[in-house]
This record gives C-alpha cells, structure tokens and sequence, in this order.
C-alpha cells in the first residue's frame, strides 16, 4: 500500500498485522508437517466405500450417464447407510 488515503488508515495496522500473523502461522505449519509420515495400510483400512463416491458419479459420466442422473444414482446406493 503505498500513499496516502484516510480511508484506510485505520484498516493498515491491522491487515499488517494480520500478514504477519499469517507468516508465523506458516512457518509453525511447515515445522509441524515437514516430518510427517502417513501410514498407508492405516489410511487404506480406514476408507470407506462412499469416499469414492464422486469418482463412481464421474465413471457413468465417462459412460453416457447425465451427470445429475449419475449423482443421483450413486447418491441412492449410499442412502441408507450409517457413517461409522
């Protein structure tokens, strides 16, 4: 922000601030996730079926199904059933 504008006086400290906030925030983030390991037979037993959901609407779209009909289906295959 270069210049002078009363408009945003008041509104400058603040969103600086906020900036500044949002860079240390960051770098805890970084510091958090850069030694992070997933285990994939942990994260493969706990998918369940309805997570790939939308990729099952895109598959009969692939094949000729309008979208909304394909959402539909898929979204009738999985109605009844509670999430655990």
């Amino acid at each position: 922000m270069s210049g002078y504008s009363g408009d945003i006086t008041l509104t400058k400290g603040p969103v600086i601030n906020g900036f500044s906030l949002a860079k240390g925030r960051l770098k805890i983030g970084s510091l958090l996730f850069k030694n992070l390991k997933a285990n994939k037979k942990n994260c493969a037993k706990v998918l369940i079926e309805e997570v790939y959901a939308t990729h099952k609407a895109y598959e009969l779209v692939r094949k000729g199904v309008p979208f909304c009909d394909a959402h539909k289906q898929v979204g009738m295959k999985y109605a009844g059933k509670s999430q655990s």
